[in-house]
């Protein structure tokens, strides 16, 4: 799971580019190459419940490459977004890029169902098809 420390692999800085700390741009799921700018925060609720389409989010390389299908999905208490496997540890160098949420969900159309998951709230289930568990998210100080 994500660490506090660890759950960025930018550091955000007022002013910068939706917070991410440097310009932060998608990383294609089908190309693996930056496509355009992404922003950390939209405001919510989003129209008509769709995560837009210039909202990033830190999503492990296995789940972006669909190598592995999205078990968890973090809102965070400070509006980031965050997509893993919850299987592989997302804290290893090179496990995470900066990409559009958008990308993921029309992937995995269980993913689009989050969209209104309020900021704060951890998403969680086994796998592909089983329902998503909702409860308070909390880093750990690991």
């Amino acid at each position: 799971m994500w660490t506090a420390a660890e759950r960025l692999p930018v550091t955000p800085r007022a002013g910068s580019h939706g917070g991410f700390g440097r310009p932060a741009g998608c990383i294609g799921r089908d190309t693996g190459r930056v496509s355009h700018e992404v922003f950390r925060h939209r405001l919510q609720p989003f129209p008509n419940g769709v995560f837009p389409a210039d909202l990033g989010a830190v999503v492990q390389r296995t789940v972006l490459n669909g190598s592995q299908p999205a078990r968890v999905v973090i809102h965070d208490g400070d509006g980031y977004w965050l997509v893993g496997d919850g299987i592989s540890d997302p804290n290893e160098p090179g496990a995470c890029v900066v990409a559009c949420i958008a990308h993921v969900a029309d992937a995995d159309p269980a993913v689009a169902t989050l969209a209104t998951l309020p900021a704060g709230q951890i998403a969680e289930r086994d796998d592909p098809g089983a329902p998503w568990r909702i409860a308070k998210h909390e880093y750990s100080d690991e």
